[in-house]
């Protein structure tokens, strides 16, 4: 009897080890995974012919039809509001936002970066900027071209 305890004690001893270097291993891989996106990404706007290609780090991208644009602002302050489904880092916050301004919309931004420019459509608003305020002011202007403005 007390060869076959030893026996099922050393087996449970060798999964307990086992589950214990996949738990650490699974951890670190998470971990890695998580800061990363805390503190990496880049958000791209492109003007294309007929619409703004918005090509986000870790959120799904978007395209905005240049005819569902309604107005088209520049602004520098924001009151970024809720967080109801995205993600927020130190470098970027991307997803959908709810403030008092605007109700529910989406936010693909540079946290860094305190120029914005809110985007209302036919069916949403987006808020957007560059990296810097230098290139959202540029991208303002080249907006506004695009539309004819």
């Amino acid at each position: 009897m007390s060869n076959n305890y030893n026996v099922d004690s050393q087996k449970k001893s060798k999964i307990t080890v086992i589950a214990v270097i996949v738990s650490v291993i699974v951890t670190i891989i998470l971990g890695v995974f998580i800061i990363s996106m805390i503190f990496t990404g880049d958000i791209k706007v492109e003007l294309r012919d007929s619409d703004i290609y918005i090509d986000a780090a870790y959120w799904p991208d978007n395209n905005i039809d240049y005819s569902d644009i309604e107005s088209v602002a520049y602004i520098s302050d924001l009151e970024i509001g809720r967080r109801t489904n995205g993600l927020g880092g130190t470098k970027l916050s991307e997803g959908h936002f709810n403030n008092e301004a605007y109700g529910d919309y989406l936010l693909y931004i540079y946290n860094d970066c305190e120029a914005y420019i809110v985007i209302d459509t036919i069916e949403d608003i987006f808020v957007i900027n560059s990296s810097n305020e230098e290139e959202t002011q540029q991208l303002y202007n080249d907006i506004q071209t695009k539309l004819g403005i």
